[in-house]
């Protein structure tokens, strides 16, 4: 297997926009954490009955877990948060190395190929383990301020959730990469990356 690149970031960094060029650009298979989140939050899913279970009724609707409730509930509450956590993330993390361990079996996952996870955090006893390296995606407030627009919620209730998710990854030691909101530097940046990790491996 080639590198398996962790790609982590606050809401609206543009951990999306390195994923897929790191995906078109660079030969990487993109592997997205919260689309698993998705499949796991609908109801009969595993974290849908696990989440109802902790939490309760009123975190859950016929279909799905109510996600900006369940969010609003554990923002800023470190120990809602941890518990969330302790749910979620080691189902999550089985469910990426059994896409990684499917991209193998498809011969998709020689010598030379390599993947990309987008997620929020690498806990590194959880997330952490499946990853090679790990890289933060930084952003200024105001591109992700005008990037996001009214798509997230009230203004104020991203702002609280950007100072949450930029605690959290304060206290992490993922090398950094800056996003100026131009493709092309960030494209640069990446291609730097690759090349170093690549040689590394």
């Amino acid at each position: 297997m080639g590198v398996i690149l962790g790609v982590t970031g606050v809401i609206g960094s543009g951990k999306s926009t390195a994923c897929r060029l790191l995906r078109d650009e660079f030969g990487f298979h993109w592997i997205e954490a919260d689309a698993l989140v998705h499949e796991f939050y609908r109801a009969g899913g595993r974290g849908y009955e696990k989440i109802r279970s902790h939490f309760g009724e009123r975190f859950v609707s016929k279909t799905e877990v109510r996600r900006p409730i369940l969010r609003r509930f554990v923002l800023g509450n470190h120990q809602k948060l941890w518990i969330l956590n302790k749910i979620m993330h080691p189902l999550i993390t089985d469910e990426l190395n059994k896409k990684v361990d499917q991209l193998k079996r498809e011969g998709k996952g020689d010598s030379s190929s390599d993947v990309c996870i987008e997620a929020f955090y690498f806990e590194p006893q959880d997330l952490g383990r499946s990853v090679d390296h790990v890289i933060r995606i930084e952003a200024s407030d105001e591109l992700i301020k005008s990037r996001l627009g009214e798509r997230f919620g009230p203004a104020e209730e991203l702002e609280k959730m950007i100072l949450f998710q930029r605690k959290i990854l304060r206290e992490s030691a993922f090398e950094e990469i800056r996003n100026e909101g131009r493709e092309e530097l960030l494209r640069e940046k990446l291609a730097q990356l690759v090349g170093r990790l690549r040689r590394e491996h």
